[in-house]
């Protein structure tokens, strides 16, 4: 061993230096490591919040997102389908929204990876307490999907036991409210049903009465009226009940080439032959079984049996029967119509596909062409609303006679290209001028389609879940038909949240003059057949967007809203005044009426949910509501001692002032079941106020605000050398440069 020693003397040396180095150098590296973990990244109060903490239970969060779930059946489909944990722990307090608030608080959770630690550090704080049985019974009753992690059982009951710990504050926050008796009684009351007498003052009753205005006054009411309206539309919303808007919406200048459904019916109809139909016969026989059992002729017993009977040989030398028989009828003839119409519908399928992949590949084509000469590299054409016309000089001519892809002649050349290939000629049309979506909903039948493959069948089959199916054509329906997809989803209109929708849902910007998806008839239906639908391609020519006009283009609209502004204020002036007598005489609103020579009008009951109203017709939509919220206003007036309150209803959206009466109420209940309902009142409003509070619970605004979580600013790297004023000198010499 001396010998082996002092032979290798100095290897060891060279192995105790590197095991001394390690042996220093270790405890001081995980020490920086475990910094590095335990770097405080926020405080909540006086507490840090570390990297290590928000990164175990972002652990935990992502184990409960993706191994914990159940099955259940689908009520409307009868299928069976998986449903995530959190997705039902988020949902169970929300009734139908529960959903799409599952959806919107693990979205957040999942933006936010600190949320979850902070929600448990907060109900940990509030003493929030769960039992081992309660996080059992999650445990047994889920399917689990185990991570390949190592200690899943013990990692998931855990995050288990997390989770439902953040669930008890936030119940405990939504089972503090308490519902007052005046809350109560309030609810009950706007559950009745009413009906009111009504005496108008119509502000256009009122135009000659106005004082004439001087030349000052005239510019400074056109003036405040203009500028109080210039960006809103006019349309009745709240905040804006007159109605009053000059702003000009989005409008657009279209073409487009239809492909009609009934032109390709008619060219494959003509083309189906009884032998094609015997042929699709025969090449699928096992589609079509043998008919027996027919029913017999008039006046014959059903004597034939129900199995097939025995067939007889081929050759025969039995005489032929006489007299009526039973027989089955023929197989091809019995199966004849249906088997036409099979062939009818796959070959105009086929055909519709192969013309519309022709006027998409075309276009295509001609449109990326187009664009590489009349656009900046890497752009689209529609960086302006409008595309100049000397950049449109620039246009080559297409292979499509001697046109350019941007005129509306390229059109009418496409179509006799189909019909020289197909058979088949597309119609097109071009807008006259720049049209808003109002006047495209109101125009030709391309207005009635909406974007292909968005129907509620097409999302049923890419979902493969109806209710998913049912959220996404909610969401993205309103969105695909022609009017609003044509003045939305165009460039010079699209925003970023219009862009980001887009491409959510699987939709196309586009630029002016690109080709738009397929437009099918009914593609909003879930039973559409696009072998019974037109198609079409359209493709926006001008874009102008929404815009407040020049005080000059609408003057005189603003003159006259200016003027029926002033007569409604001094209607609304008499009207208080009809008001104050009454009441100073304590008459009935009809002896007011016929002592002032006024007409009085009575309606019949209605509710809040009311959509019209008896005897007082009204426009649908916030016009209605508007009113019936104005009439239960006076049930706040009511008292024992007056039954009947009257009050000034201002009812812009007619330029209106009413004196309203509560005339008659008519109540749900009985003096009988007055105390269940008032027992139902109160828990819905508890329900309803509790859902409230819940969903602030889990706002992350809310959470920050109450946590007091403040974001500390991450330590500043150093960036290299510090800025020197003069260069640096050279120790050796000016000639070394």
């Amino acid at each position: 061993m001396h010998a082996f020693i002092k032979k290798n003397q100095k290897m060891i040396m060279v192995f105790f230096s590197v095991g001394l180095t390690i042996a220093f150098a270790l405890p001081s590296a995980v020490t920086s490591l475990s910094k590095n973990r335990d770097v405080s990244i926020a405080r909540m109060g006086k507490t840090k919040v570390s990297q290590k903490d928000v990164a175990e239970f972002r652990a935990q969060w992502e184990l409960l997102k993706r191994t914990i779930s159940s099955k259940q059946t689908d009520p409307s489909s009868g299928q069976e389908r998986i449903v995530p944990f959190l997705t039902e722990f988020f949902a169970k307090d929300f009734g139908r929204a529960g959903g799409q608030f599952a959806e919107q608080m693990i979205a957040q959770i999942d933006a936010n990876p600190e949320l979850f630690y902070v929600l448990y550090s907060e109900a940990e704080q509030l003493g929030t307490v769960v039992t081992n049985d309660e996080v059992q019974s999650v445990w047994k009753n889920y399917d689990h999907l185990e991570d390949n992690l190592g200690g899943y059982d013990e990692r998931a009951q855990e995050a288990i036991r997390t989770l439902l710990l953040i669930g008890h504050a936030a119940d405990r926050a939504g089972n503090i409210v308490k519902v007052s008796r005046p809350q109560r009684d309030h609810d009950l009351a706007n559950q009745q049903e009413i009906s009111v007498n009504l005496v108008e003052f119509k502000a256009r009753d009122y135009l000659t009465k106005i004082p004439a205005w001087t030349d000052q006054d005239k510019e400074t009411k056109v003036k405040a009226q203009y500028e109080q309206y210039k960006n809103q539309e006019p349309t009745t919303r709240p905040g804006n009940e007159s109605g009053f808007g000059y702003r000009v919406p989005n409008q657009v200048r279209v073409q487009y080439i239809e492909v009609p459904s009934a032109a390709i019916r008619k060219a494959v109809v003509a083309q189906i032959t009884d032998i094609d139909a015997r042929k699709y016969f025969y090449q699928n026989i096992r589609e079509f079984p043998a008919q027996f059992g027919a029913k017999p002729p008039v006046g014959i017993a059903a004597t034939q049996p129900a199995s097939p009977p025995r067939l007889s040989k081929v050759f025969s030398d039995r005489p032929p029967t006489t007299g009526p028989t039973l027989t089955a009828p023929k197989h091809f003839d019995s199966y004849r119509d249906e088997i036409t119409q099979r062939l009818t519908d796959e070959r105009i399928t086929k055909l519709s596909q192969e013309i519309l992949t022709e006027i998409n590949a075309q276009m295509g084509a001609d449109y990326l062409a187009f664009k590489a000469v009349v656009s900046p590299a890497g752009a689209g054409p529609s960086t302006a609303p409008s595309i100049p016309a000397a950049t449109l000089a620039k246009a080559p001519k297409t292979t499509l006679g001697d046109t350019t892809y941007d005129s509306y002649e390229y059109l009418h050349n496409l179509a006799n290209h189909i019909q020289a290939k197909f058979g088949i000629l597309p119609t097109t049309h071009e807008d006259n001028g720049l049209r808003t979506i109002q006047q495209l909903s109101d125009g030709n039948e391309i207005a009635k389609t909406a974007v292909e493959n968005f129907d509620l069948l097409s999302l049923y089959r890419l979902t493969n879940n109806i209710q998913l199916a049912q959220q996404l054509s909610q969401q993205i329906g309103p969105l695909i038909n022609f009017p609003v997809f044509a003045t939305t989803f165009v460039t010079p209109f699209a925003n970023d949240q219009i862009r980001q929708f887009a491409r959510n849902s699987r939709l196309r910007v586009l630029d002016l003059y690109e080709p738009s998806p397929i437009m099918r008839d009914k593609a909003g239906d879930f039973a559409m057949r696009p072998v019974a639908s037109n198609a079409y391609i359209f493709r926006v020519a001008e874009a102008l967007p929404a815009h407040a006009p020049t005080l000059a283009e609408v003057r005189e609209q603003v003159i006259v809203d200016a003027r029926l502004a002033d007569a409604y204020k001094l209607a609304a002036d008499d009207a208080n005044a009809f008001l104050k007598s009454a009441l100073e005489k304590k008459v009935h609103l009809q002896s007011a009426a016929m002592e002032a020579g006024k007409t009085l009008t009575t309606t019949g009951l209605f509710d809040q949910r009311a959509t019209d109203v008896e005897n007082y017709p009204l426009v649908a939509g916030d016009t209605t509501q508007i009113f019936v919220n104005a009439a239960y206003a006076l049930l706040n007036r009511g008292n024992p001692d007056v039954p009947h309150p009257m009050g000034v209803a201002e009812f812009r959206p007619t330029a209106t002032v009413l004196v309203a009466e509560l005339n008659q109420i008519k109540p749900r209940w009985t003096p009988e079941t007055l105390a269940s309902h008032q027992v139902y009142t109160t828990a819905n409003v508890d329900r309803q106020i509790g859902m409230q509070m819940r969903a602030r619970w889990f706002s992350p605004q809310d959470i920050m605000s109450r946590t007091q979580y403040v974001p500390l600013e991450p330590p500043r790297k150093p960036t290299g050398r510090p800025a020197q004023d003069q260069p640096p000198i050279n120790p050796i010499g000016a000639a070394s440069f």
